[in-house]
């Protein structure tokens, strides 16, 4: 069988079967693709997103990091998130990690890695704080933030919520 639009539906939704539900439902599902085939398909999404990840900065990595965040388990998502707040990056940017870490923390069961996230979100918060207007230009002209205020008052206030 000729899986060609199937692929099409998956790699658009970045694996996410949550995802390729909700976009696609019985569409997708009549192609009945093999598991093996999805696992592969999925394994490849992760290394291009990651590579991209790798050679982007501020909103581009945000939203490569969101999109191979859909496909991963909390514990994944996490191990993630820590790793890209190693790299350089804006404060936003810094800032957005750490309010994904903060909503994942309450979802992981194991102690160690939610204590491990605790100790980033403090580590990260004070570097957000002391560079706090350092936001990448891309964030502005984004259409779903155009009415984002980015004054310092409503992003200290934001970061001093993490």
């Amino acid at each position: 069988m000729n899986y060609d639009c199937a692929k099409k539906m998956y790699y658009s939704c970045y694996g996410s079967k949550f995802c390729i539900d909700r976009e696609y439902g019985k569409e997708y599902r009549k192609y009945k693709v093999p598991k093996e085939l999805e696992k592969k398909w999925l394994e490849d999404i992760r290394c291009r997103l990651l590579d991209q990840i790798d050679n982007s900065y501020g909103q581009e990595q945000h939203e490569l990091v969101t999109n191979l965040c859909l496909s991963l388990s909390n514990e994944e998502s996490a191990s993630i998130l820590i790793e890209v707040l190693q790299k350089n990056q804006d404060s936003f940017t810094k800032l957005l990690y750490c309010e994904q870490l903060k909503d994942l923390a309450g979802k992981i069961l194991d102690d160690k890695l939610c204590d491990q996230i605790r100790k980033v979100i403090v580590y990260q918060k004070k570097l957000i704080l002391l560079d706090i207007s350092n936001i990448d230009e891309k964030y502005k002209t984004m259409y779903y933030m155009k009415d984002y205020d980015f004054s310092e008052k409503s992003l200290l206030i934001r970061a001093n919520k993490l």
